[in-house]
C-alpha cells in the first residue's frame, strides 16, 4: 500500500467571502476509519485578528466540546493577528479514543477588509486504504 494512498483529504471550509466579526462555517469531519487527523487553516489576505482558533469534538455530530490541548487562545500558543496573512496555522491529532467528528471552530475580530480564510483537514492511518479518488476525498487525480 501506498502510504500516501492511504489517507483523506476533506474541504472543512472552502475558500470564500471575507470574514470579519464572525465565525467560519466550517463543515465537521466524520473521522470514522482514519487514526490521526491534520488541519489545516490557511490565512489569506487578512486585517483581521481571529478571537478563536480551536479543534472540536462530537460523538453525535451535534454536542462539541474542546479537544484539550488545540485551542490557540491557550498560552503557550498564539492566536492568529491582523499581520498574519498569507500563514498556515496547523492542528494535529491522534485519533485513537477520541469522538468520531471533529470541527474547527474559528472565529475573526473586527478588521476593515477581513481575513480570507479556508480549512483542509488530512485524515490519515486508514484502517483500510480508499481505493480511488473520490474515496480519498479528491474530485480526480494525477499519478506520475
Amino acid at each position: 500500500m501506498l502510504h500516501t494512498n492511504a489517507t483523506k483529504v476533506i474541504n472543512v471550509a472552502p475558500p470564500g467571502a471575507a470574514v470579519k466579526s464572525a465565525s467560519l462555517t466550517c463543515n465537521s469531519v466524520d473521522r470514522h476509519g482514519f487514526d490521526y487527523a491534520n488541519f489545516k487553516v490557511v490565512i489569506g489576505t487578512t486585517d483581521t485578528p481571529f478571537t478563536a482558533l480551536k479543534l472540536q469534538e462530537s460523538d453525535d455530530n451535534a454536542t462539541w466540546t474542546d479537544v484539550p490541548g488545540l485551542d490557540y487562545s491557550i498560552a503557550p500558543a498564539v492566536l492568529p493577528t491582523a499581520s498574519d496573512g498569507t500563514h498556515v496555522f496547523g492542528l494535529d491529532v491522534d485519533l485513537r479514543g477520541r469522538k468520531r467528528y471533529l470541527r474547527p471552530l474559528i472565529t475573526l475580530g473586527t478588521g476593515t477588509a477581513g481575513a480570507y480564510v479556508t480549512v483542509v483537514a488530512d485524515l490519515s492511518r486508514a484502517e483500510q486504504a480508499p481505493k480511488d479518488a473520490p474515496s480519498r476525498g479528491l474530485t480526480a487525480t494525477l499519478y506520475a
